[in-house]
């Protein structure tokens, strides 16, 4: 059965490159990560196990703010620390997660609106199947907009105040159906979200490019992961 391992978020805005604790990428796990934007498109992703990462779902957008999700399948060399490059500089954040025992990805879906609830919907295709969602709101400077769990679960976040904020949610059904996830703002904003089906009952995974995910920080265009 697919199951939730990890994760790693919440991490301080700082420009330039950020160095903060991971969690543990160990072999044969898959690694998401939520990376939010108000200044382009994430340009690579990569951990010091070598272990190739790609954009796993179309991007999510509403005006400036970019929400994708970066994926890592069935890693072959073990991690602990993970950098998430942006190609222009602005506003960011990023999340990460990490799951057992997934063998494909399978639906995606995108969505935006502006209000206190982002949420985005899913269809499952196997029994017991997660949907893992991507949510970002704007920053928010000099206030706070603070997230907390509404539908799933609410893994990690970021809170959105001089970067953007991030989180990720993730949810599940016993058999196949729309799976919806989403979290709660304190303030409402605009909003993106992306999502995707992590599936244990298909054989392979579709073949990989490589980029992948990383933490806020502001003006910046890169941050950095380890464990300590």
């Amino acid at each position: 059965m697919l199951i939730y391992f990890s994760n790693q978020g919440n991490q301080y805005n700082s420009p330039g490159s950020v160095v903060t604790p991971v969690c543990t990428i160990n072999v044969g796990d898959t690694v998401l990560v939520v990376a939010v934007s108000d200044g382009g498109l994430v340009s690579s992703i990569t951990d010091d196990g070598g272990n190739p990462y790609f954009r796993a779902a179309s991007p999510a957008s509403n005006g400036a703010l970019t929400v994708e999700i970066w994926a890592a399948i069935r890693v072959v060399n073990p991690g602990t620390i993970l950098t998430v490059t942006f190609a222009n500089s602005g506003n960011i954040s990023a999340e990460v997660s990490t799951y057992h025992n997934v063998n494909s990805l399978g639906n995606t879906a995108v969505s935006s609106g502006s209000s206190t609830s982002p949420s985005i919907s899913v269809g499952t295709e196997d029994n017991n199947n997660f949907i893992v969602a991507g949510l970002g709101c704007p920053a928010t400077e000099p206030g706070f907009n603070f997230w907390s769990p509404n539908v799933g679960n609410l893994r990690t976040s970021a809170q959105a105040q001089y970067q953007t904020g991030g989180a990720l949610v993730d949810n599940t059904a016993a058999t196949p159906s729309s799976v919806t996830c989403s979290a709660t703002l304190s303030t409402s904003a605009a909003w993106a979200a992306c999502a995707l089906e992590l599936r244990s009952g298909v054989a392979d995974p579709p073949a990989i490019p490589a980029q992948d995910d990383a933490v806020l920080g502001y003006s910046s265009t890169a941050v950095t992961w380890q464990e300590e």
